[in-house]
């Protein structure tokens, strides 16, 4: 095994740390403080929308639409319509709103749909969609191509057909916050609920088929909590680091290394007390990455469901928010890789010291 890195450390409220960073959505953390700074690229701002995506950035935190209200956001046109209860009867007087709660499981804004349901319109025809939301109570709408479906859960609609398209749910009985894909050509689609958050509305059923390997990045960079930037095909967040004791780490750091402590080739990135979230345009079907874990805690959390371990490896053989995980190759070095497999919607992964690297869908 090669030794560790020499590494510039800085001291903070948990002590001195070494520094040495995954709606679907992967977050990674990592423990420390300390990292090389060789001038980042310039982050995308929180208020710019991903690619073929609707995110709500652009629009004022707290703006309220009433039934009747059209807006435009991102590269869709919304329009607010009367909610249908679970008895038949509708409801036209409640507001969607914009809210920053994160109730939706994404992050920044997101639209609120309290007995509301929204019609999305993008101009034209669709091959899939995929919405991330969550759902609080009560009874949801969905209008697909004209079909009309009215149910307790958007659960109870996994796996089937309406208006000719198929549907699928990427969820977990620990959160109520998950997402839904729709394949096949969508021309018009209208949905909403009682208690009905909506984020991360993609264009597509799913992401293609592609890998992650940070070879676009500059060597060097790095990334504050609550910076945005692209990479390969994938958006990123630097999120906030939970540590061992449950609290939450707001000073770390993220960097693009080029020491090969994950195991891989090139440029890795590395997470020094920092979550990374990463965007995948919608739920993956199985996920591999490569990775370096140099010590402490771990963190591991898949469409809502958390684990918090002392090693990667202990989660090998777990099944968590419906994705079977499988640790390999370690033999008691740092270097090992993951696979998940299950339709995952939402990854968090991390470590006190954690390199990670070809992440591939």
């Amino acid at each position: 095994m090669r030794p560790m890195p020499r590494l510039v450390c800085r001291t903070h409220l948990l002590g001195t740390v070494l520094v040495a960073r995954t709606p679907l959505v992967l977050l990674l953390f990592g423990l420390g403080s300390c990292a090389t700074s060789d001038g980042p690229p310039e982050p995308i701002p929180a208020d710019e929308d991903p690619p073929d995506c609707v995110s709500f950035e652009d629009l004022e935190a707290g703006a309220a639409f009433n039934v009747g209200d059209s807006f435009t956001t991102g590269t869709a046109n919304i329009d607010i319509r009367a909610f249908t209860l679970e008895d038949g009867s509708t409801v036209a007087d409640r507001q969607a709103y914009i809210d920053t709660r994160g109730n939706a499981g994404g992050d920044g804004q997101e639209l609120a749909l309290p007995k509301v349901n929204v019609a999305l319109d993008f101009a034209d025809p669709m091959e899939g969609l995929t919405v991330r939301f969550g759902e609080h109570g009560g009874n949801v709408n969905l209008e697909m191509n004209g079909a009309f479906a009215n149910v307790g859960d958007f659960q109870d609609l996994n796996g089937t057909r309406i208006g000719g398209v198929d549907v699928a749910v990427a969820s977990s009985p620990d959160s109520p916050m998950a997402s839904i894909s729709f394949s096949g050509r969508v021309d018009s689609v209208v949905l909403g609920g009682q208690e009905l958050w909506l984020d991360d509305v993609c264009t597509g059923s799913e992401p293609p088929a592609g890998c992650l390997d940070f070879e676009d990045l500059s060597s060097g960079a790095t990334f504050e909590v609550g910076e945005r930037f692209s990479s390969g095909p994938a958006m990123l967040e630097i999120k906030a680091f939970i540590a061992d004791d449950g609290s939450k780490v707001t000073g770390g750091q993220a960097y693009v290394d080029e020491r090969g402590n994950a195991g891989g080739s090139g440029q890795d990135l590395a997470s020094a007390e920092v979550n990374v979230a990463l965007g995948l345009r919608g739920p993956v079907d199985g996920l591999t990455l490569r990775f370096g874990d140099y010590g402490g805690t771990v963190n591991l959390e898949m469409n809502g469901a958390f684990k918090k371990v002392s090693d990667l490896q202990d989660l090998d053989g777990m099944d968590i928010g419906g994705i079977q995980v499988t640790v390999a190759g370690s033999n008691g070095g740092p270097k090992a890789s993951m696979s998940l497999t299950g339709l995952a919607d939402r990854i968090v992964i991390g470590g006190q010291q954690l390199w990670f690297d070809d992440v591939c869908w």
